[in-house]
């Protein structure tokens, strides 16, 4: 492989989710679980993929109220990434990436570049205990749920794929990472359906009938049918973003997230290299060019306001939230973040109608944070309060409590 496109993988590597040296806790990492709370009310939930824990905050202020191991092997740092749960809170699952930040090669790769297989974990909220494990493909990435709570979606970052073409004198282009399609109640693997290189980011119609999937490798959307009943060849369209796909080795756009608007009319999709927002027409198909915004940082998981007025994302190098009008495609507000309230912006959650809680990555060696911020003024979010939670935390997942 050219050294460029080396150090490009390199980069992306540690620009997206770390390469830094793990500090392994002392703690027990055979916690018990009876001092266990229960969600209550409900619970807002952050995986912690640098200690292999699981914070749980209080939706209301984001305060951390419980922490929990999470993982098959309690001894091993095995990377929790992402994670989804049922709309009564009676379930949830976390995503085992395999990677660890800092292990470099080897089965904990860095993120994309581990060699073993990665997991689903399901756990029952009533006493918090993993109640079944299912074995996917390499590198999981994202995590999402369907509507209807029936099935859970995980992706699969294999960059160790791409790399491994090039070396070999193989076509990345042809790589089809794919995406798990799990029954959230038997833990079935429902199907496995190929889709692109290193996709990443899920985000679900309203109405559940398709994923759309970010194709990082090769710069696309994925556009998944989930009609009954779901095989492993379900309808797969690829959209580009730009004229055509991208070289997986060396990506102009990067699409790394995926937001659906609340009625489900578009895509917005975050491009980590394109520093970048691509906006996807549902109904023509397409991408809208006239609406596509440039940023100033890598962009990553957005949300939108609950009327769908406003997109809220998160950005890294420089960290930034950036409020966007998506009507016009415009920028309203960039509010710059410190190292000391929010460093590496990841993801975001709006836990209600007035607040996001924003979760960062920190420094991967000491506690990361999550943010909360007020959105009082929909057009100028401040920021409130910071809580440390586990290390290098990377999603927000809301745990019962309703919508």
């Amino acid at each position: 492989m050219p050294v460029s496109r080396v150090v490009l993988l390199a980069a992306v590597l540690a620009s997206a989710c770390g390469d830094d040296t793990v500090v392994f806790d002392t703690d027990n990492p055979w916690s018990e679980t009876s001092d266990w709370p229960g969600i209550g009310d409900g619970r807002i939930l952050v995986t912690n993929s640098g200690d292999d824990s699981l914070t749980f905050l209080d939706p209301a202020t984001l305060e951390p109220v419980y922490t929990a191991a999470t993982g098959r092997i309690p001894a091993e740092r095995e990377g929790p990434h992402h994670g989804a749960a049922l709309a009564d809170g009676s379930r949830y699952f976390i995503g085992i990436s395999n990677y660890v930040p800092g292990s470099g090669s080897g089965p904990h790769g860095s993120h994309g570049t581990g060699d073993v297989k990665g997991y689903l974990l399901a756990y029952d909220t009533d006493d918090n205990r993993m109640v079944g494990d299912v074995l996917v493909d390499r590198s999981p990435g994202d995590v999402r749920i369907t509507p209807d709570g029936k099935y859970v979606l995980q992706s699969h970052f294999d960059l160790k794929a791409i790399i491994d073409a090039e070396m070999d004198g193989d076509d990345p282009s042809l790589l089809k990472s794919p995406l798990a399609v799990v029954d959230s109640a038997t833990l079935e693997k429902v199907a496995m359906i190929p889709l692109c290189p290193a996709a990443h980011g899920i985000g679900v119609a309203p109405d559940g009938s398709a994923a759309y999937v970010s194709c990082w490798g090769s710069g696309e959307v994925a556009v998944v049918s989930l009609a009954e009943p779901i095989t492993d060849d379900a309808e797969v369209t690829r959209v580009p973003i730009g004229v055509g796909p991208d070289d997986p080795t060396d990506p102009i756009y990067g699409p790394y997230a995926a937001s659906v608007t609340p009625d489900g009319a578009e895509v917005w999709i975050s491009n980590l290299e394109g520093k970048s927002l691509s906006v996807y027409d549902v109904a023509t198909g397409e991408f809208d060019a006239d609406r596509a915004v440039t940023l100033a940082g890598g962009a990553l998981f957005s949300s939108f306001s609950a009327d769908g007025t406003r997109l809220y994302v998160p950005v890294q190098a420089p960290d930034a939230l950036v409020t966007v009008d998506p009507a016009t495609g415009t920028v309203v507000h960039t509010l710059g973040l410190s190292d000391d309230m929010c460093r590496a912006p990841h993801g975001t959650l709006l836990v209600a109608d007035d607040v996001l809680g924003v979760v960062c990555e920190g420094d991967h060696l000491g506690p990361g944070t999550v943010l909360r911020v007020s959105l009082a003024n929909p057009d100028a979010p401040v920021p409130e309060d910071s809580f440390e939670v586990g290390v290098f935390p990377d999603d927000l997942v809301r745990v019962g409590g309703g919508e």
